[in-house]
């Protein structure tokens, strides 16, 4: 399994019980979202019923889909697979087994989480997360919960803000074409800035930012060597401590730790919240690195390698085989079975 791709939850006491004695039987109940996929009302709709009149309405300022139809029927069933009775009551997913211990107790409790949430999500054909999973051990309640939640937040007052959209203007009107690829900086950076704020839950986005924030350092320096990008940021007059605790680790990570390449193994809880702290850590960070990179851009201190316009011939001839085959799809789909 990935290492961030799926999180951790671990049972919280709602009170203080006595110890829990197994064989014990284990009641999960898991609220599901989005509601709409399993027949209940919701306001950003992602399934429809069957034969039934849909409309379409496109938002061409935010670049979202709004559809409107039917719902399908509120799903009701009951299911016995091996030792495992569930019974569906519109989006809550109740799941009862007996466990001989607490650690086979957790085990089936995240595996649920982690394998079969993901597995409803291929089969329902659109994303479903867990809104809520409370447990019964016995007699005992439980919170299945995540690890804390952290976000950061930007204070800001009015005049602080509309200096800052002033300076953005300025910024704006100086742009040259030299300026190029600290346009594409900025745009892998924002890209991180959306992933961290996407909900539910950033954390198995950090892989999807940490590889924008190190695409934002390699098109600025040019290079994905840490010697090059260590000699050219202290030409630059970064301090050595932000090259050394700041971009540097970001490229290791996109190289090292499941972020450009596929990982099995898990890491720990703990192990986890570092990464976590540290992405989000870094996102404050960069806007650091980018800020100072753009007062030497216009003020002429510091300039970038020039960069071609023109799309590479590899890449053209990819992009040529790939409008082909979307092509060929889009004649085979249009087709009458």
């Amino acid at each position: 399994m990935s290492l961030y791709l799926i999180p951790f939850r671990t049972l919280n006491r709602t009170n203080q019980a006595v110890p829990l004695s197994f064989p014990a039987q284990v009641t999960a109940q898991i609220t599901l979202g989005p509601e709409d996929a399993f027949g209940l009302p919701t306001e950003r709709r992602t399934t429809v019923a069957v034969g039934r009149p849909t409309q379409f309405f496109g938002n061409s300022n935010e670049g979202f889909i709004q559809l409107e139809g039917a719902l399908i029927e509120r799903l009701e069933a009951e299911f016995q697979v091996r030792h495992v009775s569930a019974r569906l009551s519109g989006n809550v997913l109740t799941l009862v087994f007996m466990a001989s211990s607490y650690h086979e107790a957790t085990q089936n409790l995240n595996s649920a989480h982690q394998l079969l949430v993901p597995i409803i999500t291929h089969r329902l054909r659109t994303y479903v997360w867990v809104k809520l999973f409370t447990v019964m051990i016995g007699t005992e309640a439980f919170d299945f919960v995540l690890s804390p939640v952290r976000r950061q937040l930007v204070a800001a007052t009015a005049e602080e803000n509309k200096a800052r959209i002033k300076e953005s203007l300025v910024d704006w009107m100086g742009f040259k074409e030299e300026h190029r690829p600290f346009l594409s900086a900025l745009s892998y950076f924002r890209q991180a800035h959306r992933l961290a704020l996407i909900q539910p839950g950033a954390e198995p986005l950090v892989s999807e930012i940490l590889l924008n924030l190190a695409k934002a350092i390699e098109v600025m320096f040019r290079s994905s060597n840490r010697d090059e990008i260590r000699r050219q940021a202290a030409t630059w007059g970064f301090p050595s401590e932000e090259i050394e605790e700041v971009m540097l680790p970001i490229l290791i990570l996109r190289n090292e730790l499941d972020v450009a390449h596929v990982a099995l193994a898990q890491l720990t809880v703990a192990e986890r919240e570092t990464i976590v702290e540290f992405a989000l850590q870094a996102i404050s960070n960069m806007e650091v690195i980018i800020e100072r990179i753009a007062k030497g851009l216009f003020s002429g201190t510091i300039r970038l390698a020039p960069v071609s316009s023109a799309v590479a011939k590899d890449k053209r001839k990819l992009l040529t085989a790939i409008g082909h085959y979307v092509t060929v799809s889009r004649k085979r789909k249009s087709q009458p079975d």
